[in-house]
């Protein structure tokens, strides 16, 4: 019944008729029993190695179809039981049957192979009710659960909460946000999370070569009295999908105000396309932050195209850093001028990456990142400091 190219199996189900938990579970274990068919040796026998249980629900077909490639790779690396609830929206003639899927990439000559498993469940308004019912015995005991949402974010969807209630991880992504205000419920709902039960933002993810740049450029030590002498920062992005503020945007500028024990006080948009935001250093001094949006690609909306900042003091004069992302290109440039001669040119490879491979450093993180909820109350506290919704 497995095979190298990997082979599938539905289950036994009417339209519209409850899902049979248990009646699911055997026929998943039946999926893992050699071929009595001649077909394949029953020497060659398949392993459920199974290191975490993956659960996702996706909206829509589309998304369901990504999602169903991005847990079989991840699934490569890290063994999982992967549940997919995919909602069917108006499509009523749609049948709710599960799919019961299960893939061996491994030689067929080895002796046994580490294989893995997905259960597909389609979703229509009763079922999304249901879906942590369904989902709670089909979880592999004693393993992590992490949770990817992909649907819409609302902190009063009881489907939802309850969902993400069975999860270690809740993974999210602010850049699929319909509006940037939504940072504010990622930081309600994980007030709302268990003990023991955390939540991250794949944007955040995509930020880390941005601060990690930022970042090696302070640690030279003829550049470390720039650090409390910023004063001037502009910030270019790709326009967001509602045009507003990207969210990618302002968790950079607070982490960088969180690193730096800044405290910002003005915020507004001064033209469709531009906004501005003051902050105080630790001394007091103000900072000037400008960000610009500006058309691009489909793929580069809300994403950090480029950022630069200067730092002015008496005893060093000036110094300058620029880190730039061509459009469309998968490099990201630093610049960095001290005085009149003093230069530093860097670049690092960093392409737009796809969600697995977002996701991957969170499955291996071994404790909860400080960093980004310090940030994520930053953010927030920088959203409400803009006031009125329009103005972002």
């Amino acid at each position: 019944m497995l095979s190298g190219a990997g082979d599938q199996h539905n289950g036994e189900f009417n339209p519209g008729e409850s899902i049979h938990l248990e009646s699911l579970e055997q026929q998943v274990a039946q999926l893992w029993h050699p071929d009595a068919s001649g077909d394949r040796p029953l020497t060659s026998l398949a392993t459920r190695a199974t290191v975490l249980n993956l659960v996702s629900f996706v909206p829509d077909s589309e998304t369901a179809q990504r999602t169903i490639s991005s847990a079989g790779r991840i699934s490569q690396i890290h063994p999982s039981r992967v549940i997919i609830f995919s909602g069917i929206g108006d499509q009523d003639s749609v049948e709710l049957k599960p799919d019961l899927y299960a893939t061996c990439e491994a030689d067929s000559e080895l002796s046994s192979a580490p294989c893995i498993e997905q259960i597909r469940v389609p979703v229509d308004l009763p079922r999304y009710q249901q879906m942590a019912t369904i989902a709670r015995p089909l979880l592999v005991a004693d393993l992590p659960t992490i949770v990817w949402w992909q649907g819409s974010l609302d902190p009063d969807d009881t489907a939802f909460l309850n969902l993400i209630r069975l999860a270690n991880l809740t993974v999210l992504d602010s850049l699929k946000f319909e509006s940037i205000q939504h940072l504010a419920d990622l930081q309600r709902i994980r007030e709302l999370l268990p003990p023991g039960s955390t939540i991250t933002d794949l944007n955040w993810q995509r930020l880390q070569p941005w601060r990690e740049l930022t970042a090696q450029f302070f640690d030279i030590r003829s550049m470390h009295w720039a650090l409390q002498n910023i004063r001037d920062i502009e910030i270019d992005a790709g326009i967001a999908e509602d045009k507003a503020l990207p969210g990618q945007v302002l968790m950079y500028i607070s982490w960088l105000s969180h690193c730096l024990g800044w405290r910002s006080f003005e915020a507004r948009r001064t033209r469709n396309d531009r906004w501005y935001i003051g902050v105080y250093d630790r001394r007091g001094g103000g900072v000037r932050i400008i960000v610009r949006t500006r058309p691009t690609g489909e793929e580069w909306r809300g994403q950090l195209l480029a950022v630069s900042m200067s730092a002015e003091e008496s005893s060093y004069g000036s110094c300058s850093l620029s880190l730039s992302r061509t459009r469309g290109s998968s490099i990201i440039r630093m610049h960095a001028r001290s005085g009149l001669n003093s230069t530093l040119h860097h670049a690092v490879y960093h392409p737009l990456l796809p969600d697995e491979a977002l996701l991957m450093p969170v499955f291996e993180a071994t404790e909860e990142d400080h960093m980004f909820y310090a940030t994520l109350d930053r953010t927030v506290e920088l959203v409400s400091l803009f006031g009125k919704p329009e103005a972002l």
